[in-house]
């Protein structure tokens, strides 16, 4: 409603406006206001976490819109603000919000709740990233292997109980820890950024590295690493304001990944307590003398599980360990 009485923002599409406008005396926060400008655009790498599960038709089809709505909410905020520029009351506020602000007092009790449940909808991407990643690294070995339930046969469900449990713990305390959504977003500002530079360092090694474009590589890290260099420097500006705890809690994966790794060589070190080992194909068996030769034999599992021998054999069938219901011929085995 706003942006209709006030067409005249629309001039705020235009980017030279916005960089007259960060160099205009006017601008009090300087720098810092690059870091209020790149919370607006945050929101949309969550669309590549939940293109696996929508797909990616719909991504297509909704982005678009959703950009649109928020252009229009934004705009429509800043004609609010024109609008009650000269307004003592607002100004006396300790904290104003132009979202809230701007709509009709019964609608606001609305808002909120829409805002409420956009935001538990917005921590799917967290949910999401949070199991993707620890299930990748555990594939990896550099981290513990977890328990990983499947809720379902579609590729790509997944639910590993106990980072859910660290994952609701955690935000607890970063509510109680910050008060604050304010002091929030810098430490959310600055740990998306980080991510940026990240993922634009990984992408210029992939395009210089594996696909032998050096000069591709370096268009793109000179393009969005400017750009992303940018946002970050400005970010650093609320690292007292909360960035402080996205920078101490960082090294706590990396050293939990470097323990990871330490225990699963430790392990694969240490020595077999089983004096004989042999390999079957579907289970292992441990004889507790040497084994003798013998000739092929063919086998068969009975109800009742077969008494153990000095010999083992390599079987092409099921685990040594099943007893099937009825006697079941398994064909021929070579023997050690």
């Amino acid at each position: 409603m706003h942006f209709i009485e006030n067409p005249g923002v629309l001039r705020a599409l235009n980017p030279l406006r916005g960089l007259m406008f960060l160099a205009s005396p006017n601008n009090h926060a300087g720098l810092r206001i690059l870091g209020f400008v790149f919370l607006c655009t945050t929101g949309a790498e969550a669309l590549y976490s939940d293109m696996g599960h929508v797909g990616k038709s719909n991504i297509y089809v909704t982005w678009p819109v959703v950009k649109l709505c928020l252009i229009m909410n934004y705009l429509g905020q800043g004609a609010w603000c024109l609008a009650n520029a000269s307004n003592t009351a607002l100004a006396e506020l300790p904290s104003l919000n132009p979202f809230y602000q701007m709509l009709p007092e019964w609608m606001r009790l609305f808002a909120i709740l829409l805002s409420t449940v956009a935001a538990i909808i917005a921590s799917q991407a967290l949910i999401t990233g949070s199991f993707t990643l620890v299930s990748e690294a555990t594939r990896l070995d550099l981290m513990p292997h977890l328990k990983i339930d499947y809720p379902s046969e579609t590729k790509g469900q997944l639910y590993i109980p106990l980072v859910n449990n660290l994952m609701w713990v955690g935000c607890i305390f970063i509510v109680l820890l910050f008060q604050n959504s304010e002091r929030m977003e810098a430490a959310y500002g600055l740990a998306i950024t980080v991510t940026m530079l990240m993922t634009t360092t990984l992408l210029v090694s992939y395009l210089a590295g594996v696909l032998r474009k050096p000069a591709l590589a370096v268009v793109f890290a000179l393009v969005f690493g400017a750009i992303e260099l940018s946002f970050f420097i400005s970010c650093c500006t609320m690292f007292f304001d909360g960035g402080y705890v996205m920078i101490s809690s960082r090294p706590l994966l990396p050293t939990l990944c470097t323990c990871g790794v330490a225990v699963r060589q430790s392990s694969a070190r240490r020595p077999s307590t089983c004096p004989f080992m042999t390999t079957l194909t579907s289970s292992r068996a441990c004889a507790t003398t040497p084994p003798t030769m013998c000739a092929p034999t063919t086998w068969s599992f009975l109800p009742t599980t077969p008494p153990q021998t000095c010999s083992t054999a390599t079987s092409s069938t099921r685990s040594w360990t099943s007893a099937p219901s009825v006697r079941v011929r398994t064909g021929s085995s070579t023997c050690t």
